[in-house]
């Protein structure tokens, strides 16, 4: 009988350490569990605003190409997007790529293969009027992202 009275005092206080042990653990997982939501946001946030910026370039790609197919030159003003509520830390945006020696730049021509086709007397010929153009978007937070494309426009003469 005394053994076993030794035995449980030895014991008691086994419960209480073994449930703040736990209650420990299970606070450093929690904790972890919320840094890497915490991160993921944060990645989230980052990826939103690198959309943002590249939308907001094609959209200047966009404006650049319609341009060129109404007046034959194409022209990229400084335009901001979408409404202010919605973006009440910064605009999305779109310009010229200020980086760039020459933003819009003239090709040349060059003809169009099968395009000099001439009937009776001659016909018209056509020719292609190919230009390069470098817009950059810009997102909240001077998140930029920077597209370059080559167009061109058929002339007939």
């Amino acid at each position: 009988m005394m053994t076993t009275t030794r035995k449980h005092a030895r014991e008691q206080g086994s419960a209480l350490f073994v449930t703040m042990l736990m209650l420990v653990l299970m606070g450093l997982i929690g904790f972890a569990a919320l840094e890497t939501v915490t991160r993921d946001q944060q990645v989230a946030h980052f990826v939103g605003r690198k959309s943002a910026a590249l939308y907001a370039a094609e959209a200047g790609i966009a404006q650049a190409l319609d341009t060129l197919q109404n007046n034959g030159t194409p022209s990229v003003p400084t335009t901001s997007l979408a409404d202010s509520t919605l973006y009440p830390n910064g605009q999305p945006l779109y310009k010229l790529d200020p980086d760039a020696g020459t933003p819009v730049e003239d090709l040349g021509i060059g003809g169009v293969a099968g395009m000099n086709l001439a009937i009776g007397s001659g016909g018209p010929t056509f020719v292609m009027k190919y230009f390069r153009v470098r817009v950059e978007g810009e997102a909240m937070g001077g998140t930029t992202s920077k597209l370059e494309v080559a167009a061109g426009l058929m002339v007939g003469s």
